[in-house]
This record gives C-alpha cells, structure tokens and sequence, in this order.
C-alpha cells in the first residue's frame, strides 16, 4: 500500500495508476474541516472534485477533465442545491438551472436556459418572486 504524502493543510495519495493520485485539503492544519477532496492525473485535475464551505456544508462538485471543468456541475447555498448544468473544456455548456425557495422552503426554479461554448443561447425562462410569474428572454440560436 502506498503512503499518503503530507504537506501542510493537504494530504497526497499517490494511486495504483501511474500519474494518479488523491488530494484531501482541509481549512485547518489540525486536518479536522475539510475544503475539498478530489483526483489528479499526470498532475490535472481529473473526474470528480468535491469542494466544502469551512462550516462544512457542501459547496460545490465539479466534475473535471484534464485539468478542466468538463461534465456535470453542482452549486450549493445553505445547505441546497442553488444551481446546477454541465462544462465543456471550462466553458458553460448545454441546460442550466438557477433555485430559490419560497417562504415555506418549497424549492421554485428561479432561471433556466442554455448556454453554448460559455454563452448563453435559446430562450431563457426566470422567475420573478414578487410577481409570480416567469418571463422569457432570447439569447440568439443555439
């Protein structure tokens, strides 16, 4: 078994593939809050990374290829999902989708739409809480 590898707020885990490893990093050099866990390849981020806000509340997951953002995408605020959609090679690509809760903490869809090559395309719906209703905008074709 190979030995993790300490370096200060973070801790290394070399992989059984060659070029891979894991990396834990934490707020506190006690390693007791976690800020984020996830893999490098031939030293890029690569696959899954998951990222904590220092209460310990999930933050953000980002999914990574290469180095870059690349698949799935999801954000989070007070303990729920605020928005989610996926990258291409860093940039926002395809359907997105924008949360709020109403007074009673029932979850509305706050935006939607999608974005192509990191710009917003096709037709956006938001809703406006205070007059509860939805209003769509263009954004050129997709």
């Amino acid at each position: 078994m190979t030995k993790p590898v300490e370096g200060g707020d973070s801790i290394f885990f070399p992989g059984h593939i060659k070029g891979a490893r894991l990396e834990v990093g934490y707020f506190d050099k006690a390693r007791t809050k976690k800020k984020y866990s996830g893999h490098y390849l031939d030293d890029k981020k690569h696959g899954v990374w998951i990222y904590y806000y220092e209460s310990g509340d999930l933050h953000e997951i980002v999914t990574y290829k290469d180095g870059l953002k690349d698949g799935d995408y999801e954000n989070y605020q007070w303990g729920r999902k605020n928005h989610e959609g996926s990258y291409t090679k860093d940039n926002r690509d395809g359907y997105w989708i924008w949360y709020t809760w109403d007074k009673n903490g029932k979850e509305i869809v706050l935006e939607s739409g999608k974005y192509k090559n990191g710009k917003k395309c096709g037709t956006w719906e938001r809703y406006y809480p205070l007059l509860k209703k939805y209003k769509s905008t263009e954004h050129g074709s997709c």
